[in-house]
């Protein structure tokens, strides 16, 4: 007989992986953003390639959160903090129409656990915050210098927008196989890894369109309105960056990845004052949403013990 925990922590895990997939349509927010495609086209192509690569790609991130971060087991009543605070968090910034790092969520989630037992690795969660750090700076200087390369040398590409399109549907992979295990990682300890895949991946493609891409509008037409080219650049920065850290097993910020990317552009171009609104925006919702998360699990766990 399943219990109530287990119940509990399924459909928790479910919620979270519904507002991962809404939130994970910035993926096609380029070419969106350029017009290369529509918005419907957008939202199936994203949702197809999430699903497969969180099927088939994801086994080094998940591995890693469900025991690189905290030395002590998630148990039932730990993943139902975990989930929740996930959860609320993803699901504020859906509604807010702001990209935010489920990645960054969940693992605040996993650290407001490892402070509540006192079973954290501590070199391990350096090591995470830091390879965030150094990404995100990485990926500014690799998109600007090629954007100022690309705007000195008038580059000419044949089917740009065929190209952008492509590129969308690569990140989009990348982007399903680094974060659905931020979704299922805590429920691994009482549902199978392929069952877990199959469940957080349709689930995934369902919130793709509950949500309607509305994150994808905000990052594609609030930051700036790209070029073909500047699309190009910001796209296949961070998803070839985003690739490398999903290989090294490393839950990726991609959505401060990706956003950087376009910000870099946005220098490179000297289009300095347009968006800046939405950027202080994601900027501030990226510094909350770890601390709220490690909060929020950490209450939870105080009503539960």
């Amino acid at each position: 007989m399943v219990d109530l925990w287990s119940l509990i922590s399924f459909f928790l895990s479910v919620a979270v992986a519904l507002t991962i997939g809404g939130n994970l349509t910035f993926s096609m927010a380029a070419a969106f953003g350029s017009n290369s495609i529509t918005k419907r086209k957008a939202l199936v192509l994203s949702s197809i390639f999430l699903f497969f690569g969180a099927v088939t790609a994801s086994g080094s991130v998940i591995e890693n959160l469900n025991s690189g971060i905290i030395f002590k087991p998630i148990d039932l009543q730990i993943s139902v903090a975990i989930l929740l605070s996930t959860f609320l968090c993803i699901l504020l910034a859906n509604l807010i129409k702001v990209p935010i790092s489920t990645s960054e969520v969940a693992v605040g989630s996993i650290v407001g656990v490892g402070i509540f037992f006192s079973a954290l690795f501590s070199d391990s969660i350096a090591i995470l915050f830091g390879s965030w750090i150094i990404s995100a700076a990485i990926c500014f200087l690799i998109a600007y210098a090629t954007a100022k390369l690309v705007r000195r040398f008038d580059f000419k590409l044949p089917f740009p927008s065929l190209i952008l399109v492509l590129i969308g549907c690569f990140f989009s992979f990348v982007l399903g196989a680094n974060n659905v295990g931020n979704a299922v990682a805590p429920v691994l300890n009482f549902i199978s890894l392929p069952f877990a895949l199959m469940f957080g991946g349709i689930s995934m493609v369902i919130g793709a369109f509950i949500f309607r891409g509305r994150v994808m509008e905000k990052i594609g037409k609030g930051i700036t309105t790209l070029d073909t080219k500047s699309a190009i650049i910001s796209s296949l920065t961070a998803s070839i960056l985003l690739l490398l850290m999903t290989f090294l097993g490393i839950p990726a910020p991609g959505a401060q990845i990706y956003t950087i990317a376009i910000i870099a552009v946005r220098q490179a171009k000297k289009e300095r004052k347009k968006g800046r609104r939405t950027i202080i925006r994601i900027l501030l919702t990226w510094l909350a949403s770890p601390l709220i998360a490690i909060l929020v699990s950490f209450f939870v766990l105080h009503l539960i013990f």
